[in-house]
């Protein structure tokens, strides 16, 4: 989070990366958009970690590439899990950005994705107002969508829904899709 982020989201953080975090699969993870690595807080030992985010990295101390969820992304190798947390309502060009992960995963892999909710993202917008939220982060989302746009993705590609909820009281939600 950078210096504009509001009274709650390192809560809305912690918890975003809580709940993801105990869905993992496997050993070797890549997390897309992956800020300051701060997911790694909360995956088991033993897990290789690979972070991606078009920033500069700012004192990573993990294996960083700057790039973005179009660029080409192959050399990176295989992950049992990809991680999208609060990413996808940020992108442009969605289905083209998941038919770039997809190749990614192992068979029997996973891509988790979080986003807020439509009443999520309403909240998010008048909190931010009043340093509830971060400002910038509300500022720059593209497209939010609901659990049904999200399992469509997900199908879109080729993955298997597993998954698909809401959490933080609705405010957040989940999917799960996985690489048969």
């Amino acid at each position: 989070m950078t210096s504009q982020a509001g009274l709650f989201s390192y809560y809305i953080r912690d918890a975003r990366n809580g709940i993801a975090a105990k869905h993992v699969r496997g050993t070797r993870v890549l997390d897309m958009g992956c800020n300051s690595g701060y997911l790694r807080k909360f995956l088991p030992t033993g897990i290789e970690y690979v972070g991606v985010d078009v920033r500069p990295p700012f004192g990573a101390d993990f294996l960083y590439h700057q790039r973005g969820i179009h660029d080409s992304l192959h050399d990176l190798g295989t992950f049992d899990t990809i991680f999208l947390l609060a990413t996808i309502e940020h992108l442009t060009k969605i289905t083209e950005a998941l038919e770039n992960l997809t190749p990614l995963l192992r068979k029997g892999g996973q891509l988790i994705i979080t986003t807020p909710s439509p009443l999520g993202d309403n909240i998010h917008h008048m909190g931010s107002k009043i340093g509830l939220f971060s400002s910038a982060a509300a500022d720059e989302h593209e497209k939010i969508f609901n659990l049904e746009e999200l399992n469509a993705l997900l199908k879109s590609v080729k993955l298997d829904v597993t998954t698909s909820s809401t959490f933080l009281f609705g405010l957040n939600q989940l999917v799960i899709g996985e690489k048969k």
